[in-house]
């Protein structure tokens, strides 16, 4: 059975996606500190809400992007070579 995309190399990619929203995150704060004050939900609830937001996101795009990747020739030839063992 041939695999529809490279699992592991997706799930290394959308947990490098999720670090980078999490790194973001205290910038975006700094720069919408006005705006989160009269905002109708709890600080708490909005990040959680923009990192699931994020993560869906980040994980629709990386599906299709691996899934279409092998059929117009743009492979990720190091990652793919790493996860298998071969030599980088």
């Amino acid at each position: 059975m041939k695999k529809l995309i490279n699992w592991k190399l997706f799930w290394i990619l959308l947990g490098a996606s999720i670090l980078s929203v999490i790194a973001v995150l205290p910038y975006v704060l700094t720069f919408q500190a006005d705006l989160l004050k009269e905002a109708p939900l709890p600080l708490h609830l909005l990040l959680l809400i923009q990192i699931l937001q994020s993560v869906i996101l980040f994980a629709i795009f990386i599906f299709v992007g691996l899934f279409l990747a092998k059929r117009v020739g743009l492979n990720a030839p190091i990652l793919e070579s790493w996860l298998e063992g071969k030599e980088v």
